[in-house]
């Protein structure tokens, strides 16, 4: 893909920033691991590379056999799922809600808070899949050219990381590989931005970062806009905010970081619906909000996120708040795993 004129100096600033944020990351579990800084060897570390696309995406059968290979815990979040989903169960409407757009052909924006980067990619991961599989099972069973129409009713999985991620490693198949190796077993396409947090925020050349994000989201919305009838429907992931969640400096309760006004751009495209996992090993937690949102404005995006907090709070026993307006203290968070 296309450089963008970014300036060498400013590109190394960018992959240094990157460096840091994945460093974090990699510190607070064992799961994670830091690569170096070096693009040569890891190609996915240029900023051309904005975009993971992928043409050997496993089945939802074969993802689920190697996501938990790579995260023992990815079991105990395919537990709480069957739970939640439970068709006699009292939450099992909410994720019919969500099929009901998935089954029609529409996109799907699942946007969730941003707790733990693999607990966002893990649970984006299942809810996609259980998704695809939904619509698979509707293949009408007298149907005479059977691949024909799997193709029409196959779905895109798709979702929207930090660029941090390609500094970032997972042991799988006892070596060390990239996250984006692993990511394309279960995406088709993984989007890139560089985010706009403390540690990234006004070292480079005036809008270098923006003219770069830019890119990612017009990849974006060229994917969502208004399906063709040869372009599958696509079930898009991202943790709203662009932080993970912090405790407050001054105060007990816990921050969901602000979302940027730039995501609508791709959210008008497609019906979004909000969720928040906690995995653990033991027993993880679930949650589908019972309404499906139109996240066009300011305005939607803070009430979508007010009403994550409030599941947050349910979920972990403790006071979530939605930073809308980005002027919070917060302190960082600790190790995780």
């Amino acid at each position: 893909m296309q450089l963008l004129d970014i300036q060498p100096k400013t590109q190394e600033e960018i992959r240094d920033s990157l460096h840091t944020i994945a460093a974090k990351h990699a510190a607070r579990t064992d799961i994670l691991h830091l690569l170096p800084n070096d693009p040569d060897v890891y190609s996915g570390q240029d900023l051309t590379e904005r975009v993971i696309v992928s043409d050997s995406v496993l089945t939802p059968g074969q993802v689920e056999a190697e996501a938990v290979e790579i995260d023992p815990r990815y079991s105990s979040l395919v537990k709480a799922y069957d739970t939640y989903c439970d068709p006699t169960g009292p939450t099992h409407s909410r994720f019919a809600n969500v099929e009901a757009i998935a089954l029609n052909g529409g996109h799907v924006i699942h946007g969730t808070d941003h707790n733990e980067l693999l607990d966002t990619i893990f649970d984006h991961l299942h809810f996609a899949n259980r998704l695809k599989v939904a619509r698979l099972t509707r293949l009408p069973e007298s149907d005479e050219d059977l691949e024909e129409n799997r193709r029409k009713y196959d779905t895109r999985i798709g979702m929207v990381v930090s660029k941090m991620i390609d500094f970032l490693g997972v042991e799988y198949k006892g070596v060390i590989v990239p996250v984006r190796d692993v990511l394309s077993l279960g995406f088709d396409k993984v989007y890139l931005p560089i985010p706009n947090t403390a540690t990234s925020k006004n070292k480079f050349e005036p809008g270098a970062r923006s003219r770069y994000n830019r890119a990612v989201l017009g990849d974006i919305a060229a994917d969502l806009r208004p399906a063709r009838s040869n372009r599958k429907p696509m079930i898009l992931g991202l943790a709203l905010p662009g932080s993970v969640n912090k405790k407050e400096k001054y105060g007990d309760r816990n921050v969901i970081g602000q979302v940027s006004d730039g995501i609508t751009i791709y959210t008008k495209l497609g019906v979004s619906v909000l969720s928040a996992v906690r995995m653990s090993q033991s027993e993880s937690q679930v949650y589908i909000d019972d309404e499906l949102h139109a996240l066009r404005e300011r305005k939607d995006i803070t009430r979508a996120l007010t009403r994550l907090a409030k599941a947050a709070s349910d979920m972990d026993g403790v006071t979530y708040i939605y930073d809308q307006d980005g002027d919070i203290p917060v302190i960082e968070p600790e190790r995780v795993a």
